[in-house]
């Protein structure tokens, strides 16, 4: 055993035989100063909204808060020194201290992510959702807040809660100019359609059509007053009751093939999505039938070439006619088959 430790006892002699032991030091040099941040603290969120017809579209951004830290620069060079004298060095490495904290700054800016965004109206919350990677929430005022807005009246202003805290509030100023004139007109059509059949006079009908297209403008889909009124209208103009089973109507391939050829020609949001989904599965449903009836009803007001003669489905030219309008009648062709030219006619002699 003892000669494993001679080596060492022999170094450790020579070492002290030649001036002392090894010793290390650092020397730094200070070359300047520069600013670093600390970790994001005391997140804040900030929305502002955008509204359009009963849809509101409101964008949430966060940051944060980080301490400002002052930073010494220095280069640090290791040595190995014998007493006073410097036997080696290692080469400079420059490095950061701590030199003291600045205040705190904004930091961490981004679209707020992973939160629940909710619309607070007087005393209720309404919660909407969560943020897309760009920040935004859509919803449907009166979807999720039609007992505030429509028993209470549209209040002029909402706010924004993100996590349960207020980031903000918005203007509904939009949505109450929507929500006006939806009463207004709704109002009007609903005193014409309820009028005995035999009291509606020709000048009804003509306003009916008016006010009824204006209405189906305004609709996003989710109005059950404006959807009440296409119901009735409907009856009005097609002087009957609607009877959708599926027994009694038809089912002409050629024209289904060539409403969803039609398809492809029609802009992105032309479309109510329950008439994309019936087009594109083949199937009758009764809001795409009412929504064909219907723009059926307003091509026969808006183009008086369909009724120049006793309409047939000849007469509906594609240069001549819009692909809604053609998808439309393509779709009651599908449905209903040749009997349906009957119905144009009789809106012809309606219009």
């Amino acid at each position: 055993m003892k000669p494993r430790f001679l080596a060492p006892a022999l170094g450790f002699l020579t070492l002290c035989c030649g001036g002392g032991p090894i010793t290390h030091r650092y020397v730094d040099t200070e070359v300047g100063v520069t600013d670093a941040y600390g970790a994001p603290q005391g997140t804040e969120y900030s929305a502002t909204a955008e509204t359009e017809r009963e849809v509101i579209r409101i964008t949430v951004l966060e940051r944060s808060h980080c301490d400002k830290l002052k930073m010494k620069v220095i280069s640090r060079v290791d040595q190995s020194v014998r007493g006073d004298k410097v036997v080696s060095q290692e080469p400079a490495k420059q490095m950061q201290l701590p030199a003291g904290k600045d205040g705190t700054v904004p930091c961490n800016e981004r679209w707020a992510r992973n939160v629940w965004v909710g619309l607070q109206v007087g005393t209720e919350t309404y919660r909407l959702g969560m943020p897309s990677p760009l920040g935004e929430v859509r919803a449907n005022l009166a979807g999720k807040l039609q007992q505030s807005l429509y028993a209470d009246g549209a209040p002029s202003e909402a706010t924004v809660v993100v996590n349960g805290v207020p980031a903000g509030k918005v203007s509904l100023a939009g949505f109450q100019s929507h929500e006006t004139r939806v009463a207004v007109l709704s109002d009007e059509l609903k005193a014409i359609l309820g009028k005995d059949d035999a009291a509606i006079t020709k000048d009804d009908i003509s306003r009916s059509y008016e006010l009824y297209e204006m209405l189906n403008r305004l609709d996003t889909g989710d109005d059950a007053r404006i959807a009440g009124l296409r119901v009735r209208f409907m009856e009005l103009l097609y002087q009957r009751k609607q009877k959708e089973a599926t027994e009694h109507l038809k089912r002409n391939l050629k024209a289904l093939d060539e409403a969803k050829g039609l398809l492809g020609t029609i802009g992105q949001g032309l479309l109510p999505p329950y008439v994309l989904s019936a087009v594109q599965g083949g199937l009758t449903s009764p809001e795409a039938l009412f929504w064909a009836r219907g723009e059926a009803a307003l091509a026969v007001r808006n183009f008086p070439a369909l009724c120049g003669s006793p309409f047939t489905w000849n007469a509906l030219s594609p240069s001549a006619y819009p692909p809604v309008t053609r998808l439309a009648f393509s779709y009651l062709r599908f449905a209903y088959d040749d009997p349906f030219q009957t119905e144009v006619r009789g809106l012809c002699a309606r219009r």
